[in-house]
């Protein structure tokens, strides 16, 4: 599934990202390279035991640092999913989406860098 162009990728890399749909995983390819993808699989845990189907408070328990937020409405009125993100080791980017979670993104940017 073509998801752009983009007319800013990572790293400012223009062009097209794709991305590759799995049951349970999704990977998102730009110039042949993957940079980042989302599990939505329940059992896939992270590092520090975080899976889809668990809470917030999982989230904010194991990884303090990360920003948490609550469910709440942007400039287009939709409604956004309360999440959970931050760094994590490796320089990736980690969003916990939903709560209970729904899916687990890694990327090497934070999320918001690929929208433009």
């Amino acid at each position: 599934m073509v998801t752009g162009p983009h007319h800013i990728g990572p790293g400012g890399i223009h062009g097209e990202q794709v991305t590759l749909r799995y049951r349970g995983a999704s990977f998102f390819v730009r110039q042949d390279r993957v940079f980042g993808f989302m599990v939505t699989a329940a059992r896939t845990p992270t590092q520090k035991g975080i899976a889809v189907g668990d809470t917030l408070d999982r989230v904010r328990n194991a990884y303090p640092h990360f920003d948490c937020e609550g469910a709440s409405r942007s400039d287009t009125s939709a409604t956004q999913e309360p999440a959970c993100f931050g760094h994590a080791p490796l320089q990736r980017f980690v969003y916990f989406g939903g709560d209970p979670i729904q899916s687990i993104t890694v990327t090497e940017r934070p999320i918001d860098a690929y929208a433009y």
